[in-house]
């Protein structure tokens, strides 16, 4: 097992396996709690030499995790392998939030290849199933021109397995109520 030998303050350990090691006469840096009650790993992507074809990879939400499963991800049962006819590849500078929301709305899991986003409408998921990907430094930023808004991506209420990973968000000069909002309804 590995030692996990502090490090910055507040580090929450989920799942790991090994041991938080204190320094004497030091508080405790770290949290370490057993298992992750659910947890749903980033989306990838890859090449199949023999198909000359990419995929984007999806692994499958996980219950009560604990340490490592790189072994489980060779299996077709715990990846979802999306062929790239279902992916639309966004661009900066050229693919807007319209284009982006009009390929959400006909199925379509997003890419966002490195560069900045300048939106001046949300970004909004309204289908679940669906992946929000950066690669690199892909940025959502409010456009200056832009109107508030009340989020810069917004997923809809009663959706399922929406992933949104590798992205950097920025608000704008008009301001906005949150960067990311997942549904309307308060909890409580």
């Amino acid at each position: 097992d590995a030692v996990y030998a502090g490090g910055a303050w507040s580090n929450v350990l989920i799942g790991s396996k090994g041991t938080n090691n204190t320094v004497p006469g030091q508080p405790d840096k770290a949290t370490a709690i057993e298992s992750t009650e659910r947890i749903a790993e980033k989306p990838y992507i890859t090449y199949d030499v023999d198909e000359n074809k990419y995929y984007l990879m999806i692994p499958s939400v996980e219950l009560a995790k604990s340490g490592i499963s790189w072994e489980k991800y060779s299996s077709g049962d715990v990846v979802e392998k999306v062929d790239f006819e279902n992916v639309y590849v966004a661009e900066a500078g050229v693919s807007t939030a319209a284009m982006i929301n009009a390929k959400i709305a006909e199925g379509k899991h997003i890419v966002l290849t490195p560069g900045i986003y300048k939106i001046t409408e949300p970004i909004v998921i309204g289908k679940s199933n669906t992946v929000l990907l950066g690669l690199g430094l892909a940025t959502v930023q409010q456009a200056d021109e832009a109107p508030y808004m009340e989020s810069l991506i917004f997923v809809q209420d009663g959706l399922e397995d929406v992933r949104i990973a590798g992205l950097m968000v920025q608000g704008g000069p008009t301001g906005s109520n949150a960067l990311i909002k997942w549904g309307t309804r308060k909890s409580g």
